[in-house]
């Protein structure tokens, strides 16, 4: 077979980075914590060039970063474009889809709403959208909160083909309550509320109609009153009638190429302005500043309230979940972090023992391109230890690491199966290594015995992934070895 060897998406020359920047964003002045990273212009010229590598080999076409310490911002930069076709880069003024990042400021609003005595989250759901079935009667607001409601997702299987009709209709006008009951009828609950975790994009739907029917206002007003103005943000939601050019294009990688990101184009057609909080907003990156601030400054809501966002979940059977009224917590060996991913290429996180908040907004969608660039991150400031290969190989009891020999299936995969949708997989060398992309996280392949690989990345921590993928590879033929199952890869560009 003859091999191919994948030309990098060259990313553009525009890069900016300001290091103890004048801009117009907002100081923080934080708790103390001891001064255990060290910023220097070395440190910040090293994270760019990890930055623009990692971009060039997931094909991430602009990214925006920003970096805090001790509540003031030493890293604020820029890289690549916003819109390839029309070379328009990434600025301070270019608008990134936020997409599920977007869910712990929905959260943060139930917890204000609260402080106000507006609302619980210990409420029954009920209490607020009376006419749903019983099988809702136990699902209170904090369920809804922390995905333990038992609702299923919007993205798998069963949902009724009319359900979704409805939901990803674009109408002027939000629906009446009797209309979004309507609709929430057909929705599966899979378990007891509190039972299980269950991530739930619809769970967040809900959250935003129970808010706007609690204080008597459309949820859009909510966010404006609530969580914007306070900030000092020039966020907003979604609205597929206005033009805004300073919006950045989405795009996924596929067959080779970049193309626009259909998903981002099939989920912003909800009606944002009624039920946006799962993942409607649009941000620059100084609105990420400027909300960081008045999160770390309980200027929206006190300190007892957002400790809530990252306080484990116990379930009904004593088991705790790595996840709070609205933040993922991801513990990794010396430390911990909270904060949440989005699926357009987002990541927000939070470093409370180093006093470190990280912004990573990137217009890559499908991908978990960022996932491997929080880690490079981490590893540059010295809050994640570079990861050890052979202490993940231990751990799936891996005891022979074979010389990484060349390997014929250089190309582009796809599989279906057990799959809700299609994933691809690319296969390629650079400079003499192998590697597999799989939805933009690239992972090295690593022999290691009976003509199985295992694809190795430093983006184990964020999120955790549970396990690395394993191929099986003969010839021609390669399998994903999920379990005691092998899956086999269907091959459509050489």
């Amino acid at each position: 077979m003859t091999k191919i060897r994948i030309n990098p998406f060259l990313i553009a020359a525009f890069c900016i980075s300001l290091i103890f920047t004048n801009h117009q964003v907002y100081s923080q002045h934080t708790e103390s914590q001891p001064d255990l990273i060290n910023w220097n212009q070395s440190l910040s010229d090293d994270i760019d060039k990890k930055v623009i590598e990692y971009m060039e080999l997931s094909h991430t076409p602009g990214l925006a970063l920003a970096i805090i310490k001790n509540g003031k911002v030493v890293k604020r930069s820029f890289y690549g474009y916003g819109n390839v076709s029309k070379k328009v880069p990434i600025t301070e003024e270019s608008e990134f889809w936020l997409s599920s990042v977007s869910k712990h400021l929905t959260s943060v609003l139930i917890l204000a709403l609260e402080e106000e005595g507006v609302i619980s989250n210990e409420d029954l759901v009920i209490k607020y959208i009376p006419d749903l079935p019983e099988k809702w009667n136990d699902i209170k607001i904090k369920h809804l909160m922390s995905h333990t409601s038992g609702i299923k997702d919007i993205h798998q299987p069963n949902n009724p083909e009319t359900f979704l009709n409805q939901l990803f209709s674009y109408v002027p006008e939000a629906p009446t309550l009797a209309e979004f009951e309507a609709i929430m009828n057909k929705i599966n609950i899979e378990y007891p509320a509190g039972e299980n975790y269950f991530y739930s994009d619809i769970g967040m739907l809900v959250l935003s109609a129970v808010a706007s029917e609690a204080a008597d206002r459309p949820f859009d007003l909510l966010m404006e009153e609530y969580i914007f103005q306070p900030a000092k943000m020039s966020a907003y939601i979604y609205d597929p009638s206005e033009s805004r050019p300073e919006q950045v294009t989405g795009y996924t990688y596929a067959n080779w190429e970049l193309g626009k990101d259909q998903n981002r184009e099939s989920v912003l057609k909800l009606n944002q302005k009624a039920f946006g909080g799962g993942g409607s907003l649009f941000v620059t990156l100084d609105d990420m500043i400027n909300w960081n601030h008045a999160l770390n400054e309980n200027l929206i809501i006190d300190k007892s309230s957002k400790e809530l966002l990252w306080k484990k979940i116990e379930l009904a059977n004593g088991r705790k979940i790595d996840m709070g009224l609205g933040m993922i917590i991801i513990e990794y060996p010396g430390g911990y972090a909270v904060g949440h991913e989005g699926i357009s290429g987002t990541h927000y996180w939070k470093f409370p023992e180093y006093n470190i908040d990280l912004v990573v907004l990137t217009n890559h969608g499908m991908s978990f391109s960022p996932n491997g660039l929080t880690n490079l991150i981490a590893e540059s400031l010295g809050i994640l230890d570079e990861l050890d290969p052979q202490i993940l190989l231990n751990k799936m009891q891996v005891n022979e690491v074979i010389e990484n020999k060349e390997i014929s299936i250089i190309g582009r995969y796809k599989i279906k199966e057990p799959f809700p949708t299609e994933l691809y997989l690319d296969f390629f060398e650079k400079e003499n290594k192998y590697y597999v992309m799989l939805q933009g996280l690239v992972c090295e392949l690593i022999k290691i015995k009976n003509g199985r690989f295992l694809g190795y990345s430093d983006a184990y921590f964020f999120p955790k992934i549970p396990f690395l993928p394993q191929f099986e590879i003969e010839d021609d033929n390669v399998k994903w070895i999920l379990g005691t199952h092998k899956l086999p890869l269907t091959q459509i560009n050489n």
